[in-house]
């Protein structure tokens, strides 16, 4: 009887030693791969895989750029929306990685891949590009700060309330981009605004700042509407040495603008003329502000 039952749990035990046999010799990834049926004795090593990760992102600010394209020995990617990019081959490859974006600067470098017999290689090349116009070895000086004050009484038809408290939207001609800075400005330089154009994305820079319209939320009391808004652009004066030159550019860059609407109450009694501002005074106010 004993001896019956060990031989049965010896049978047995042969059985699942064969089976688990079987299944941890098949090479089984969830990257991909296929199940290779193998018998039993049998060793199978996983081919190995050559990987290109890293990212690619903006040089002055950090931030990501979408859209970018690295082209490697092993094949070509985009970056996504957090300037990662991925690459994968199974066979080894040197060469040059060229890594550009739209108005970037290009760059490459030189990769060397080793030959492996199993398992993964992994090789990391990241990249912070410069924007066409850029240029090393610039001295920048932050000179001082300055703000213009305009008031603004037209267009402001839509910012009445004869109800309850409520917020509303108001379009504004604002000053924006930069300006030559008068009397220390040098003439006009095709390589110091493309440079402007490149480290603070400004388009512009002329006489004055250009104006540009841009949208405001300002909240309004019960019955009450905006007579005017006084229009605040704060800027900085920077001067700027590009390499080679003895002459500084200076320029006024905007920096934000702030909003002052100033208020006046409807008085349903007497009626108001929103053109001339009838009504009394209403001791509230509101501040907005774009940067």
């Amino acid at each position: 009887m004993k001896s019956r039952f060990f031989g049965l749990s010896a049978k047995l035990a042969l059985a699942v030693l064969a089976v688990g046999f079987t299944f941890t010799s098949c090479y089984d990834s969830q990257s991909d791969n296929v199940i290779v049926p193998v018998t039993p004795g049998e060793v199978v090593i996983p081919a190995p895989v050559y990987e290109i990760t890293g990212y690619v992102t903006d040089f002055l600010t950090g931030s990501a750029i979408q859209g970018a394209t690295v082209a490697t020995p092993i094949g070509s990617a985009s970056t996504d929306a957090t300037g990662f990019y991925k690459l994968t081959s199974g066979n080894p490859a040197s060469g040059t990685v060229e890594i550009s974006a739209s108005n970037y600067q290009s760059v490459s470098f030189t990769l060397s891949m080793t030959t492996i017999q199993t398992g993964m290689a992994s090789y990391t090349v990241n990249a912070s590009l410069k924007k066409d116009g850029y240029v090393d070895g610039v001295v920048v000086n932050q000179l001082g700060t300055g703000s213009e004050t305009t008031v603004i009484t037209a267009g402001l038809e839509e910012l009445v309330n004869e109800g309850e408290e409520t917020t509303k939207s108001v379009t504004l001609a604002v000053k924006q981009g930069a300006r030559w800075n008068k009397g220390l400005t040098r003439a006009d330089n095709s390589a110091f605004l493309n440079y402007i154009k490149a480290v603070y994305g400004i388009s512009y820079v002329g006489e004055d700042f250009v104006p540009e319209e841009k949208t405001f939320d300002v909240k309004l009391a019960a019955n009450s509407y905006v007579k005017s808004v006084v229009v605040t652009t704060e800027y900085v004066i920077e001067g700027f040495f590009m390499p080679g030159e003895a002459e500084a550019n200076v320029i006024d860059r905007v920096l934000r603008t702030v909003i002052d609407p100033q208020f006046a109450s409807i008085d349903h009694g007497h009626g108001h003329d929103h053109a001339h501002g009838h009504g009394g005074e209403n001791a509230g106010g509101g501040v907005g502000g774009a940067e």
